[in-house]
């Protein structure tokens, strides 16, 4: 089964550039991409440690 591919939309480049999202400096800083931005897949993981 394909995966859906997540895309950015023409509105949604518009909006984040209107919010400043790349730009900025030192602590004023904005990243284009953030984690909230992405989907999650349900998925979590633990790592086991020495005692388990």
């Amino acid at each position: 089964m394909a995966r859906k591919k997540y895309g950015n939309s023409d509105a949604k480049n518009k909006r984040w550039i209107k919010d400043g999202r790349g730009s900025g400096r030192n602590h004023e800083y904005k990243p284009w991409l953030t984690v909230r931005d992405l989907p999650s897949e349900g998925r979590s993981h633990r790592v086991f440690g020495h005692k388990s």
